[in-house]
């Protein structure tokens, strides 16, 4: 748990910059987590979503390639 210093500074439960390092500082119930941190996680969860998209757009693609070359191969 993060918890302000005895100068009241308050330091991100993740990267461990202090508030007056980064432009906001958002507290949790026991902990707190910088705009930069957010930003990473936001990344993250971004990157996630585009691969798992481009996954689904992928795969009937693939089927009908797939088919298409083994149509080919009939011949």
């Amino acid at each position: 748990m993060s918890k302000p210093n005895k100068s009241g500074t308050i330091y991100c439960s993740f990267c461990g910059k202090s508030q007056h390092e980064v432009r906001k500082m958002i507290a949790g119930l026991q902990s707190f987590i910088c705009n930069e941190c957010v930003e990473i996680c936001a990344d993250i969860v971004h990157e996630d979503q585009v691969n798992r998209l481009a996954k689904r757009i992928a795969s009937p693609i693939i089927k009908v390639m797939r088919f298409f070359r083994g149509k080919r191969g009939e011949g």
